[in-house]
């Protein structure tokens, strides 16, 4: 936040305004907007300065001001800010107290500087990934040592669902095409829990979601919406091909039921981890990758060889 800006009354002369503004334009962090104040530093409204240089000298800033002014809380948060900026394009946002005294502004400049560093950290983090930005002043053994923990968790979840394909190699062995699908399970249930985690992180940054219990239900209905339209797609697709109903209704069904699985998952792991005071950026790629796999595969295997007694 920025406090060297153009602050004047609404009484001054338009001629006077420019004088001053002109004189010291060297002492100011921006001269993009002049802010208009009453004697308590209330914020009564904003000029632009092509505004000021359009007007006619004599005429007061209360005149020339646009009273319908976009502000924001010195508590807000930095992307809340910077969306303000941006939907109304703006190149400054007025930071005011609680009863509308006027306490600095922030550049819109500055926010996009802000929001670009915070989003670099944030998709470093979703992978699991804590090194300090100026990379090469560390180590290898700290880069190494930031970045193993996740690295071994996640092959570690690959090794169990490996173990879960394993376990069901006898349904593999018997119809080979069920390996074929593998991919397209986990490849969509990821999508649809990578979806939901990043909505929902992107939400609780802005302060969006004021009931979790509804965000959580509306989310539930959008997986089955989404669930029923891919996997009806995808038994479509498979029943022309193949000729015959029941392996397109297992891979299907598993479809339908790993979208919905994966956009919970997407929700509450986020979720929890927020409640309990942790970051819920921090390694949620990763997690999120080892759970939605092995209920996939679960998912996929349990349908699958439930269905195959019918297999002619």
């Amino acid at each position: 936040m920025i406090t060297d800006i153009p602050v004047f009354r609404g009484e001054a002369k338009v001629r006077d305004v420019r004088g001053v503004i002109f004189e010291h334009v060297n002492e100011y962090d921006s001269v993009n907007y002049i802010y208009i104040v009453n004697e308590d530093w209330v914020l009564s409204g904003v000029a632009s300065i092509k505004e000021l240089l359009k007007a006619k000298p004599g005429r007061t800033m209360a005149s020339v001001m646009t009273k319908d002014i976009i502000t924001a809380n010195p508590m807000d948060s930095v992307p809340h800010v910077a969306s303000l900026a941006l939907q109304h394009n703006l190149k400054m946002i007025p930071i005011v107290d609680a009863k509308m005294r006027l306490v600095g502004a922030f550049s819109s400049n500055e926010l996009l500087e802000i929001l670009n560093r915070e989003f670099s950290d944030d998709l470093l983090r979703l992978s699991g990934v804590s090194v300090p930005r100026k990379h090469y002043h560390f180590k290898s053994l700290q880069i190494v040592w930031s970045r193993l923990p996740w690295m071994l968790l996640g092959m570690g979840g690959g090794l169990l669902t490996g173990s879960i394909i394993g376990a069901f190699s006898s349904a593999i062995e018997r119809v080979v095409l069920l390996a074929v699908f593998i991919p397209v399970i986990m490849s969509t249930g990821a999508t649809s829990a990578n979806q939901s985690a990043m909505i929902f992180i992107r939400n609780l940054l802005h302060a969006d979601i004021k009931n979790r219990r509804q965000y959580v239900l509306n989310e539930i209905k959008v997986s089955l919406l989404l669930a029923l339209t891919v996997s009806g797609i995808l038994f479509a697709v498979l029943w022309v091909a193949l000729q015959q109903a029941v392996l397109p209704a297992a891979v299907s069904a598993s479809l339908f039921l790993t979208v919905i699985a994966g956009a919970c998952i997407g929700v509450i792991t986020p979720m929890a981890l927020y409640r309990f005071k942790f970051d819920p950026a921090i390694g949620a790629g990763p997690f999120l990758t080892i759970v939605k796999d092995l209920i996939a595969m679960l998912i996929y295997f349990s349908v699958a060889t439930t269905l195959l007694r019918y297999w002619s």
